[in-house]
């Protein structure tokens, strides 16, 4: 019933007690169903993954989206789960549910709310990891861009001089960056001098 899918290839496949077609041999408590259900609310409005049964342990990666994924995952407590089909989303991978036959282990070693607790955490965590390596990446961009841009307009600098030899290129070139680094800083700072200051990097006694 997984293999398919793999062969077919769509490379995440995962159960799920939640849809048409799944049968429950023995169900959990009414408590563990609730608070199932309010995570997979929590975890999809979180991850935005979209799916019906984040916790269900039935689940199959194909090579290529579980190398990919194993080699950045970080949570290593229940969410797991969560932050594998996170990434496989975030990655372009596609994600097919099967409904599955299930009996509820009585003997499960979870422990309700501490357990609750901490996958709530972990699924903020994913969450802001992915936002601040968005960012850093963007920042990147934008650095390895401005570099670009002033090493052109250098290299035009150097070619209009025909030969000759330049003169206090420092004086001639830092200015012009300065001012609209502290232009654009004193703009985000709304005119305040210390935040822009601070901003900036810039450090006053």
């Amino acid at each position: 019933k997984f293999i398919a899918p793999l062969h077919e290839g769509c490379p995440v496949v995962i159960g799920t007690r939640k849809s048409a077609g799944a049968v429950l041999l023995e169900r959990q408590s009414p408590l563990r169903e609730y608070l199932g259900r309010t995570y997979t609310v929590l975890a999809n409005a979180i991850t935005g993954v979209g799916v019906s049964d984040f916790t269900c342990g039935f689940k199959v990666f194909s090579k290529e989206a579980a190398g990919q994924i194993a080699r950045v995952a970080c949570v290593d407590r229940w969410s797991y789960d969560a932050e594998f089909l996170f990434l496989a989303r975030k990655s372009g991978f596609a994600i097919r549910e099967i409904p599955v036959e299930w009996r509820d282990d009585k003997y499960s070693t979870v422990h309700i709310f501490r357990d609750s607790i901490h996958s709530f955490a972990d699924l903020l965590l994913i969450r802001g990891r992915s936002i601040f390596a968005t960012l850093y990446s963007a920042a990147r961009r934008v650095k390895r861009s401005l570099e670009e841009l002033v090493l052109a307009r250098l290299r035009e600098y150097a070619a209009s001089l025909q030969g000759h030899d330049a003169r206090d290129m420092y004086e001639l070139i830092m200015p012009q960056l300065e001012r609209p680094l502290v232009r654009v800083a004193m703009e985000l700072a709304r005119g305040r001098q210390r935040h822009a200051a601070r901003m900036l990097g810039i450090h006053r006694n």
